[in-house]
């Protein structure tokens, strides 16, 4: 599966993003500072990226995921090495 041109991703981590009992795949591109999820059929295959921007040049460089509002549902934690912040994405997929 490709996560797009220069998108140099350094991190995944897999879960169910979406809570629909399939692991799902989320990426860290840092060439190109977005995060791509691709939510899986439960097959071995994959739905084409649904991506997030993090920011211009914010260079997303390692995920992790836990339930940071006490949903009930995983949030993706993205450290951006360009900006030296996170990226918090709740209740996104």
């Amino acid at each position: 599966y490709s996560t797009g041109v220069s998108s140099q991703p350094y991190s995944v981590v897999i879960l169910d993003f979406n809570n629909d009992t399939q692991l799902d795949i989320a990426v860290a591109s840092y060439g190109t500072s977005h995060i791509g999820v691709y939510f899986g059929y439960g097959n071995g295959s994959f739905m084409n990226q649904q991506i997030f921007s993090s920011g211009f040049n914010s260079h997303p460089f390692a995920l992790a995921v836990g339930d940071i509002d006490n949903n009930n549902l995983p949030d993706i934690i993205a450290t951006n090495n360009g900006y030296g912040n996170i990226d918090i994405l709740m209740k996104t997929c």
